[in-house]
């Protein structure tokens, strides 16, 4: 991946977050794909921390060079998705959310995973 890919992919996932919350709050079709409606309550406690960490997103799909600390940033929103990933596939083994969350959560982990990797290594400047 590409450097200049690599931040449109954290730009997409910054744009995302946000979207994703606004649909399920609005739409309960939508939102039952992702949470049963007993858990919502539970779920609506990480919006905070999603939009922090789509404002994290957005501040490595807009750093501009090359550098320590873009690569910083990288790895920070990284480990947030970690941790995000890693606590949705737990919630979907005991019920908290449905398969599509952690599903979506998985690909989103590989995205950022690949992206940050692409921008921290690469010798070309975006």
């Amino acid at each position: 991946m590409s450097p200049r890919l690599a931040r449109l992919s954290f730009g997409v996932l910054a744009l995302a977050i946000p979207v994703w919350w606004v649909a399920m709050g609005r739409d309960v079709a939508f939102r039952a794909l992702f949470v049963p409606s007993t858990e919502w309550a539970t779920m609506r406690s990480f919006l905070v921390p999603d939009l922090a960490l789509a404002v994290l997103a957005a501040a490595v799909a807009m750093m501009p060079t090359r550098g320590r600390t873009r690569g910083l940033l990288a790895a920070a929103a990284t480990g947030g998705w970690g941790y995000a990933t890693i606590w949705t596939c737990s919630a979907w083994v005991v019920g908290t959310v449905t398969a599509a969350s952690a599903v979506s959560m998985l690909i989103g982990a590989g995205i950022v995973i690949i992206a940050s990797y692409a921008l921290v290594s690469s010798s070309v400047d975006c």
